[in-house]
């Protein structure tokens, strides 16, 4: 490889750190895909792995998505490439202004771009992405998320109405793997309203996110689009007991029908991961989701 190849590379690959941070600051989130390979794995913060392109790219702009504003400053930048395939790390200073009831917060992070990046037929892409977290300043709170502790990076324990929440949120954003991670193994999955066709009980995470992947699936699922709203979730005296109320809207990718439902769920949690989820809902609308058209 000649130096100016080199140069070449290692210049793209720069400039592929910067059009993350831009996209970020500028709120692009359809800039995102062209960063990623399609089996990315991310981790972020020590705390969350998320992997594939479209879930990265939903978890990016869910949680950006909750401030206001965002300023980032790269620099540092180190690439070392080794035909095509390359390891690159850049430093960063990000701040985030609250929005909302949150507009009186900020978070700025003193943290890094540890990343591998492969090049592929449109170019330069990262396939994996990761971003350790040295110093934070402010509150995690800005994202809705709990702070880590300073001086170990651990981050507290999530309550039990926490990780209803989380799970809830990730159903939102179609992000299955993260909705099974925060499920046990041998979880039970109940709707005792489910009508014709659809399993009133799922046992295990396995048969969970099969059943997640074949309605709310990004790749050929039931749905073109699905998102909850209205997520409240109410916590109990009785440990392990949460319970949550929600909407949804979607549309049925094959027939262009628009579904919407309410619901009432309970869950029951151990060790922070969620074992029973029974879910009530009216079943008229999803049988009628559920019809071939005409």
């Amino acid at each position: 490889m000649s130096p100016t190849t080199k140069l070449d590379d290692r210049f793209e690959i720069v400039e592929l750190f910067n059009r993350y941070a831009d996209a970020l600051d500028h709120r692009r989130w359809s800039d995102l895909p062209d960063l990623f390979t399609e089996d990315v794995t991310t981790e972020w913060f020590g705390v969350h792995r998320v992997d594939g392109r479209d879930n990265v790219v939903a978890f990016i702009s869910d949680l950006v998505g909750k401030v206001a504003r965002t300023h980032h400053i790269l620099g540092n930048h180190r690439v070392d490439v080794d035909g095509d395939t390359a390891t690159a790390s850049a430093r960063v200073r990000a701040y985030h202004v609250g929005a909302g009831d949150r507009a009186h917060l900020f978070e700025e992070s003193l943290a890094g771009f540890e990343t591998r990046v492969v090049r592929t037929g449109t170019g330069w892409r990262f396939s994996h992405f990761a971003e350790p977290l040295y110093v934070m300043l402010g509150t995690q709170e800005v994202f809705g998320l709990p702070d880590p502790d300073q001086a170990t990076g651990a981050v507290p324990a999530r309550s039990d109405a926490d990780v209803v929440r989380a799970l809830l949120d990730a159903e939102s954003r179609r992000d299955i793997a993260a909705m099974t991670e925060l499920v046990a193994p041998d979880l039970v999955f109940d709707t005792p309203y489910a009508p014709p066709g659809v399993p009133a009980t799922l046992t295990g995470r396995d048969a969970f996110g099969d059943t997640l992947r074949r309605f709310i699936g990004v790749d050929g699922g039931f749905y073109r689009t699905f998102e909850l709203d209205d997520i409240v979730v109410h916590p109990t005296a009785e440990p392990g007991l949460v319970f949550a109320e929600y909407a949804s809207t979607g549309v049925v990718a094959a027939t262009g029908h628009t579904y919407t439902n309410r619901y009432v769920a309970l869950f029951r949690l151990v060790d922070g991961k969620v074992q029973l989820f029974r879910e009530y809902f009216n079943p008229l609308p999803l049988q009628a989701a559920l019809a071939p058209a005409g």
